[in-house]
Formats: C-alpha cells, sequence, structure tokens
C-alpha cells in the first residue's frame, strides 16, 4: 500500500474523556486550566502547539477533513500518554505551568518509577478514570470540526470583555505595526500589500477589511480580534449545535469557589489536594476605561457583549 493511502488511528485510541477549554487568548483559559489540572485524575497540557494549528490548516483546505480529523484525535492520544508518564512536566518551582502546583510529590514519584510503558498508561488511565483536559486558544471557529475528531469531548468556553482584552494585547504590542510587518509569532498569516509595505495579517482579519484593520490604533486592532474570533465562535457554536460550558473570566475572579465548584459538577470532576491552594491565589478582577473607539467597531463589540450576557 503506498503512503498517500495511509492515516492514523485517531478516535478509535481514545479511550480516555476530552475536555477542550477554549477562548480567546488573555481571557483566562489558562487560570481554568491551571485550577482544574489540581483535580484528582486530570491531566493538562495548555496551548499544545500542534493541537491549536491542526483545525485552523484544516479548514484551510490544505489538508483533507478526515486524514486532518484523525491525525488530531492521535495527537491527542499521544499527548495523553505524555502527559501521564510526566514527559511534558514542567519541573520548574517557579514557572505557572509547574507540575508542583497540580501534582503531589507522591503521585509524581510513583508515577516517575511505576508508569513506563503505553500498557502501564492505559491500565493506570482505565482504573482510575482519568481525563484530559487541553487549552486552544483561538480554536473556537472550528469548534464542529474538533467535536467530530473527538466524539464525546466537552467544551468549556471561557470569554472576558473586549475592553480588557484590547487593553492587554495592546500591552503585548500583538498587532502593532512592528509585528505586522516583521513578524514573530508562530501563527497564521496571510500577506497583504499595502502603502509600499508587505503586511502578515492574522487569518482572522475578513477579506475586504484589511485597510481597516491596519487604520485602528493598536488598543483597537486587540478590539478587534477578540470581536472576529467571538463573532466566528460564536457562528461555530451555534452551527456545531454542542452544549458547552461558559464561564466568564470576571465571574472566575471575583467568585473562584462558586464557578470552580459549578464547572467541576459540568465535567465531573473532583477537587484534588492542591485545589484550594490554587483557589486561595485567584485575585479579584478589574476593568479598564476603554478609550474612544472606532463607531462600527464600537456597535460590533456591543452585540457580542449583549450575546454573551456583559449587556
Amino acid at each position: 500500500m503506498s503512503i498517500e493511502k495511509c492515516t492514523f488511528p485517531g478516535k478509535n485510541n481514545l479511550y480516555f474523556p476530552v475536555t477542550i477549554i477554549t477562548g480567546v487568548c488573555r481571557s483566562g483559559k489558562t487560570l481554568l486550566g491551571n485550577l482544574l489540572a489540581t483535580c484528582t485524575d486530570v491531566e493538562y497540557a495548555d496551548e499544545p502547539y500542534t493541537g491549536m494549528l491542526l483545525p485552523m490548516v484544516a479548514h484551510t483546505g490544505k489538508l483533507d477533513q478526515q486524514f486532518a480529523g484523525e491525525w488530531l484525535a492521535t495527537y491527542f492520544c499521544e499527548l495523553f500518554n505524555d502527559l501521564l508518564l510526566l514527559r511534558r512536566a514542567n519541573f520548574r518551582p517557579e514557572d505557572l505551568s509547574s507540575i508542583w502546583t497540580k501534582k503531589q510529590p507522591q503521585e509524581i514519584f510513583w508515577r516517575l518509577t511505576r508508569l513506563n510503558t503505553r500498557h502501564d498508561v492505559e491500565q493506570y488511565a482505565r482504573e482510575n478514570c482519568s481525563k484530559l483536559i487541553v487549552t486552544l486558544s483561538q480554536c473556537l471557529p472550528f469548534i464542529k470540526f474538533i467535536m467530530q475528531s473527538l466524539p464525546g469531548a466537552k467544551t468549556v468556553h471561557v470569554v472576558r470583555k473586549g475592553y480588557d482584552v484590547a487593553g492587554d494585547v495592546e500591552a503585548k504590542k500583538w498587532f502593532s505595526d512592528e509585528q505586522l510587518l516583521r513578524p514573530k509569532n508562530a501563527q497564521l498569516y496571510r500577506k497583504y500589500e499595502y502603502a509600499g509595505s508587505t503586511w502578515h495579517l492574522p487569518w482572522w482579519v475578513d477579506e475586504g477589511e484589511e485597510k481597516y484593520f491596519l487604520s485602528l490604533s493598536d488598543f483597537e486592532r486587540g478590539l478587534y480580534y477578540w470581536w472576529a474570533l467571538m463573532k466566528k465562535g460564536s457562528d461555530a457554536l451555534r452551527e456545531c449545535d454542542c452544549n458547552e460550558i461558559l464561564v466568564h473570566y470576571e465571574d472566575l475572579l471575583d467568585h473562584p469557589e462558586e464557578v470552580f465548584k459549578r464547572v467541576c459538577r459540568d465535567l465531573e470532576l473532583t477537587p484534588g489536594p492542591l485545589s484550594g491552594m490554587k483557589l486561595a491565589e485567584i485575585r479579584a478582577n478589574s476593568s479598564i476605561n476603554p478609550p474612544a473607539i472606532e463607531p462600527r467597531l464600537k456597535k460590533r463589540v456591543q452585540d457580542i457583549y449583549l450575546e454573551v450576557g456583559y449587556l
């Protein structure tokens, strides 16, 4: 058989429950993910590059949809195996993603000495009803493809006020002229010739709105980013007809125990020994006062605010 006719084992090897935490960057996905990672028998991965890129590339048509779907499912199986074997663990104590903030030393050392093979992993996972939780930024527009590739997966959609996201994006200079002319982030771009320069526009900038996007301030570009992904994500959720768990970032900061309890109930998770410590680290919310916004963009944002319960 030629390699062109081959595929991946895919969903046939998904013997564990999968939960996808999705949303716009700077919306609180990692905060919630690190909190849920303290639950017993949860394996957690924050924004694995392959997992985020495959749904985007599949959407472009550059990959066969079925082939890409089997690839995504197989990748999650491999990811789950590596997580349980602690091959992807971050042992740096000061990092937010440190394994020491999620698992107790006894469990860490037991796994390092007792789990060695795929058979060990599968047996351990089945005996303990282990679950996989993964954050995928900017992937909500492709949620239908993800759900078809990962049958039975659950979705947690974390949302944050667009003005606050835009403030963070502006501070990080993600969509500054310098970044758009000489991009450093490993994201999908399309080239656009304008004003004698080659711009690298993010994939979520709608065709026909290139000049409009470039005319915006850095803050407004961050707001356009929030609006574009929220709008595309909302449309995809309606088409997918999946029952996502909605979490407002502001509620997570202001009432962390209540939100944690609700999400654990919906995902059938049990808080672990380190959950209380992680909850105690969460601080109250504060929002920025936005500057004057371009009228068309402001109306777009208000429409999304109304849809997700901010107005």
